[in-house]
């Protein structure tokens, strides 16, 4: 729904701020407001790309391919959970735990399997804002996997260097 959709956006404010502390998103996003210590440069970088997104929803009038989109993204997150919950319990099948997985493996498989399923099921009904939804999701899942590639790295041996010295 709508309303939890902004809940998620309204999230990634102190997502990009733990990021950025992390050394994998640029330092900017870890600025805090010195009164308020609320993480004012990603509000603002976040402020950017909301207005950016109400545009194309102006222009194309889908309103609707932005929660395409994000439903979209959360289902393939919940499809790389449910495949680390199965690795992890695959490499390491007795390491305590303290939260016991009904049906372990296969209920983390039946899983992996039913999210992906509904992360392609988001994009066949054909609609013109299940299309811009799917493209908005290429386009998105390019730039992340690029930045993770490329970039990531190189944020982790300047944070090596920086704890090195």
């Amino acid at each position: 729904s709508v309303t939890s959709f902004n809940a998620g956006v309204l999230t990634v404010s102190k997502f990009s701020y733990a990021l950025s502390r992390e050394k994998i998103l640029p330092k900017i996003f870890s600025k805090l407001h010195l009164e308020y210590f609320s993480p004012y440069a990603a509000i603002w970088i976040m402020i950017v790309f909301a207005i950016i997104s109400a545009f194309i929803v102006s222009i194309t009038r889908s309103y609707k391919y932005l929660p395409y989109m994000g439903a979209a993204i959360e289902c393939l997150l919940y499809t790389f959970i449910a495949i680390s919950v199965f690795l992890l319990r695959t490499k390491e099948p007795n390491k305590e735990r303290p939260f016991k997985l009904i049906g372990g493996r296969i209920t983390s498989a039946f899983l992996a399997v039913f999210f992906f399923i509904l992360f392609l099921g988001i994009f066949t009904d054909g609609t013109q804002e299940a299309i811009y939804g799917f493209i908005s999701f290429i386009v998105v899942f390019t730039f992340t996997s690029l930045y993770v590639i490329f970039v990531v790295p190189l944020l982790k041996a300047k944070r090596n260097e920086s704890n090195s010295a």
